[in-house]
């Protein structure tokens, strides 16, 4: 095992990881899936104290999402959490300075849902890893997830995260820092290699290398080890910073 922390990847992938199969769609030219999860997952393992507990956090998870000039495809993000059947969650959203009516489509957004939503509007575009950075600060779920501007997930993705999560013994979640899984496009397929067992504890480095798993995954991590491991900022004219970066300095 690599690094402090595991991925639960399960066939869902546990850092160390589950694999689950189908939990998030890319929409753009696919239409939703709705399928249910294969049960498998990656778990991500990295030894530290604290274990994501409750504390200072209000909800079980943060679903976060980054926008820039996307009113035209967020309603992808907002129509899959309006399904969701966990409902222990908060949405955030942080504007990276869109000129499109994505404030007021939010504000519309937020007279109706049945769930939190914050919407943070950044004056000037600084790119997505600025973004990530103000959004871990601000969460207030103990499980961090990603939810791109134009992509869809299935009703129950939440639940079956949770549900993962929760199936790590309380005395050893401490060791872990995130659940990830595979994707599926709208036929149902997963998108790449799938994990090569039901469950798998690993982390982002031996999965990509010793296991050769390939293709899109899709995960939360927990929001107190994101704190610890922000994302670099090393030049305001730099627009991108690879999110491999962070997973792989968790793994380190």
């Amino acid at each position: 095992m690599i690094g402090e922390y595991a991925d639960r990847h399960s066939s869902l992938w546990r850092f160390r990881a589950r694999q689950d199969r189908g939990s998030r769609n890319r929409p753009s030219s696919w239409r939703p899936w709705t399928g249910p999860f294969a049960e498998h997952a990656c778990r991500s393992h990295r030894p530290t104290g604290g274990g994501g507990g409750t504390g200072e956090f209000e909800h079980t998870f943060t679903v976060f999402t980054a926008t820039y000039n996307r009113a035209h495809v967020l309603h992808r993000v907002y129509d899959s959490l309006r399904a969701q059947t966990f409902r222990d969650f908060e949405w955030l959203v942080v504007d990276d300075g869109s000129t499109d009516g994505t404030r007021a489509l939010i504000e519309g957004w937020r007279a109706e849902a049945d769930f939190p939503i914050r919407y943070y509007h950044q004056e000037e575009n600084q790119g997505k890893h600025v973004a990530y950075n103000r959004a871990v600060t601000l969460a207030r779920g103990r499980l961090f997830l990603t939810l791109d501007s134009d992509d869809s997930c299935v009703a129950h993705a939440l639940e079956r995260f949770n549900q993962y999560w929760n199936e790590i013994p309380e005395y050893e979640r401490p060791k872990f820092s995130a659940i990830t899984c595979l994707c599926a496009d709208h036929k149902g397929d997963v998108v790449g290699k799938p994990f090569p067992d039901k469950v798998v504890d690993s982390d982002s480095l031996d999965c990509r290398y010793r296991l050769k798993v390939r293709g899109e995954q899709w995960g939360f991590q927990r929001t107190d080890v994101m704190r610890k491991y922000p994302f670099p900022v090393p030049d305001r004219r730099l627009s991108h910073v690879p999110e491999h970066i962070v997973w792989m300095r968790n793994c380190s």
